[in-house]
């Protein structure tokens, strides 16, 4: 399950500024990081899954799903924390369950999630645009930027070019057999992939050279109405976010 498959273009949010949206995630995000209370790590994951829902209207198995990958590697992380090993002089090896860090593996568990359940509220409901647009306010250097949005665009050109040309393949019965078929079949995609990469590569290219004339990207920055009653929302949930913080220290 990817972002790209949840991602829905007519979420609630999708009208309201850059600006904005980025108050629902920034003090959040930054409180996560701060707190050692799993409560309210536990808070934060409920309230933005509960977010994600209403506001991307999309079902909680989906979610789950896209859980799936950074969960692995939180699970991982914890484990090393909470398996030791210990090697003796006679050349045995003891592999025991360490007590010491259960503390600490549980709330890195609980950072993680709370921490990446922010960050899909962030990806669901900004598109790459946005998200570039983000980073231009925040003053970060424009070859950083045009780098991001690059290579957002190979890695989505790439995986759309290897998935159409393995359907093909299979068609074809390009990895009926094993020995032979499975790897000539994979030669053949991964230089087509590679070729499809250089053409667009020149491509990009070329449309910069004809329509850039200092060879950098031009985004464009729209005038930003300040109306009172959109920020109250965000505010609000802010507020909410905060006092659950102080309580959580006291």
């Amino acid at each position: 399950m990817l972002i790209k498959d949840l991602y829905n273009y007519n979420h609630k949010l999708v009208k309201t500024p850059v600006v904005i949206k980025s108050l629902y995630v920034l003090p959040a995000f930054i409180l996560s990081i701060i707190s050692t209370n799993i409560f309210f790590h536990i808070g934060i994951v409920v309230i933005f899954l509960i977010a994600i829902i209403y506001v991307t209207q999309q079902s909680i198995l989906k979610l789950l799903k896209l859980f799936l990958i950074p969960s692995a590697f939180i699970f991982i992380g914890c484990l090393t924390l909470l398996v030791s090993i210990n090697l003796n002089g006679n050349w045995h090896t003891y592999i025991y369950f360490n007590k010491e860090t259960l503390p600490v593996a549980i709330s890195i568990l609980f950072r993680s999630y709370a921490i990446v359940s922010v960050v899909y509220f962030w990806l669901l409901t900004h598109t790459i645009s946005e998200i570039a647009e983000i980073m231009f306010v925040c003053k970060i250097t424009s070859l950083f930027i045009e780098l991001f949005v690059l290579i957002y665009k190979f890695i989505h050109m790439l995986m759309y070019t290897t998935k159409t040309m393995l359907i093909a393949q299979k068609c074809r019965m390009g990895y009926a057999s094993i020995r032979k078929n499975s790897i000539n079949s994979f030669v053949y995609l991964f230089g087509a992939v590679f070729k499809q990469s250089m053409l667009q590569t020149s491509k990009i290219e070329i449309a910069m050279d004809s329509r850039l004339g200092n060879n950098e990207y031009l985004f464009v920055k729209p005038k930003l109405n300040f109306d009172i009653k959109k920020i109250t929302i965000p505010l609000a949930v802010n507020m909410a976010i905060v006092a659950a913080f102080i309580i959580s220290i006291i």
